[in-house]
């Protein structure tokens, strides 16, 4: 789409504002747009917000009998980088499984990383530093037993995690559990041994803020950033219902009419355009902006 900007309303925590969106290539920027070669977008009745970052909790791609169509219905909720579980059932063989693991990915409509998702008694802390060296985001404890995340020897873990800082985040899939072990045994543990962790907890819904930064995903994806990737996402609202009501809205549980993915269009009203192939994205510094 080359270079141009806009005037949009979107939300800064609790606060509806109008903010002028550059994008020049693939890039948020900062720069004055307002010469000849950049072009206005007319964006009024719109409100934006960034494009999202989610794990693929609701359907796990591991799983998936087609991937295009999956990581579509992803895109179609506003997502523009997508987290994809991948599953360690045994520390024998990991790295060669996840090297083959990510090759099935390839050909995405969506940029995606990898995130490992083991059960405490199989993480290991040559797992831990080789995850750190592949710049996954984060690395996925997955349990709903409190004894068993008792039993986890977390004073070696935390020294494999010290060199590069890789965060590990707790996977409680029973939602009446998750408050229980999360916000209480997890947290305890972590303030105990000085686990690195992710902020909040994990969930169907977009990434916090907190979690972005404590994974390295953000400033460069999941925010309206300079230099960060132009994603974006434009909902409808001529009637201004939706800035008005916004400590009550939950965008992500709405439909986008258009979502943005490095400053290309990638849905519009609902039809994914498939030009624009995904990448396995890289993060940043883990917590570097913390």
């Amino acid at each position: 789409m080359g270079a141009y900007w806009f005037y949009v309303q979107t939300l800064k925590g609790t606060q509806a504002i109008t903010r002028q969106i550059s994008v020049s290539q693939q890039h948020f920027t900062k720069r004055s747009s307002r010469n000849y070669e950049c072009k206005q977008m007319d964006a009024t009745g719109f409100v934006a917000t960034p494009g999202y970052v989610m794990l693929d909790l609701d359907t796990p791609l591991s799983q998936s009998p087609s991937l295009i169509e999956d990581s579509q219905r992803y895109v179609q909720k506003g997502c523009t980088l997508l987290l994809i579980q991948f599953p360690i059932h045994s520390s024998f063989h990991f790295k060669v499984i996840y090297q083959q693991f990510v090759k099935q990915f390839k050909y995405l409509p969506i940029d995606y990383m990898f995130v490992p998702t083991i059960k405490p008694q199989s993480i290991t802390q040559e797992m831990v530093r080789y995850f750190a060296r592949e710049s996954c985001p984060f690395i996925l404890i997955d349990s709903e037993d409190e004894d068993e995340l008792k039993e986890v020897a977390w004073d070696w873990l935390v020294q494999a995690q010290s060199h590069k800082r890789i965060p590990f985040g707790l996977l409680v899939r029973n939602s009446r559990k998750r408050e229980r072990i999360h916000d209480k045994l997890w947290i305890k543990l972590c303030e105990h041994y000085g686990i690195i962790r992710v902020t909040n907890a994990l969930s169907e819904a977009p990434l916090s803020k907190a979690n972005l930064k404590d994974s390295g995903i953000f400033p460069y994806k999941g925010g309206f950033m300079d230099s960060g990737y132009a994603d974006y996402n434009l909902y409808y609202d001529e009637e201004g219902l939706m800035v008005d009501d916004h400590a009550d809205f939950r965008y992500y549980e709405a439909v986008p009419e258009v979502t943005v993915m490095r400053g290309q269009i990638v849905q519009v009203n609902q039809q994914v355009q498939t030009i624009v192939p995904g990448i396995h994205y890289k993060g940043s510094i883990y917590q570097h902006f913390v």
